[in-house]
């Protein structure tokens, strides 16, 4: 609780933001319901899982959705769409060689960040996704404090980072790669929780928080995990991924708009 909540401020929190969490964790539950059992062994159909999901958006975030009934995450006809797109490159363009150094030596020796990595799991076996949210945090936090507290350009930094390392190290042969080094991200040692794709979702939809709103992000996610559900024809992996990506995604929002940068100095300050 104190490494998750110690930069946390309630402080200017909509209240979308306050009930976030609250929808997060019914996700959850809808995961590892009994009906979700039953349309696991394909007894029953997605609908009822949607159904699940539904009330949830009511009950906790006042929300009516019809979740097959959603429109496409982008619209292209609005010019706002591509400005702020533009601003996410500028800042993407602001990380330097020095950023990334800084950030890879905080990922490889930080004994805080390696202790939350070490109990991330491999691959699906978390099915809730309990254990990747701290270790997004402490990075973010890093990202923040090496981009002097820039929250935009913490999430470009950041935005950079977890794509690159995988081309650093895919042509490495892989019978002289060290068993240690998580292939998809080598910014998470040891987390081999889906590689660098929910570290993704948690740093985009909470950087698009910044730009947008939490509740216009979070509408926004959920768009695009639908589309990705539909093409799979929403299969039980597809379902599958569909709630674990929408819970890294809230993770991302809540977090990346409740931390308060002062506190990330007051941290670095006098608690470590």
């Amino acid at each position: 609780m104190t490494e998750d909540a110690e930069t946390i401020t309630t402080n200017g929190q909509d209240n979308f933001i306050g009930k976030i969490l609250f929808f997060r964790d019914h996700l959850r539950t809808v995961i590892t319901s009994d009906t979700y059992s039953e349309f696991a062994k394909k007894t029953i159909n997605y609908k009822a899982v949607f159904k699940e999901i539904e009330k949830y958006f009511y009950d906790d975030l006042s929300i009516s959705i019809k979740l097959e009934e959603l429109s496409s995450p982008r619209d292209f006809f609005k010019i706002e769409n591509y400005i702020e797109r533009v601003e996410w490159q500028y800042f993407k363009t602001t990380a330097i060689k020095s950023d990334f150094q800084k950030l890879l030596l905080y990922a490889q020796y930080d004994r805080r960040y390696l202790r939350s990595v070490s109990k991330t799991t491999p691959k699906h076996e978390d099915i809730e996704l309990q254990n990747h949210n701290l270790p997004m945090i402490l990075l973010f936090r890093q990202s923040l404090n090496i981009k002097n507290n820039n929250k935009k350009a913490a999430v470009g930094l950041l935005d950079e980072a977890l794509r690159i390392p995988y081309g650093w190290i895919k042509n490495i042969p892989k019978e002289i790669l060290p068993s240690s080094v998580a292939l998809e991200n080598f910014l998470l040692p040891g987390n081999k929780e889906d590689g660098s794709d929910k570290s993704r979702h948690w740093n985009v939809f909470g950087g698009l928080s910044l730009y947008k709103s939490p509740r216009e992000s979070f509408i926004i996610s959920i768009k695009r995990e639908m589309s990705d559900l539909k093409n799979d024809q929403y299969s039980v992996k597809a379902m599958n991924e569909f709630i674990r990506d929408t819970i890294a995604n809230i993770n991302g929002i809540y977090y990346i708009v409740s931390i308060k940068n002062d506190l990330i100095e007051y941290s670095e300050a006098y608690g470590r």
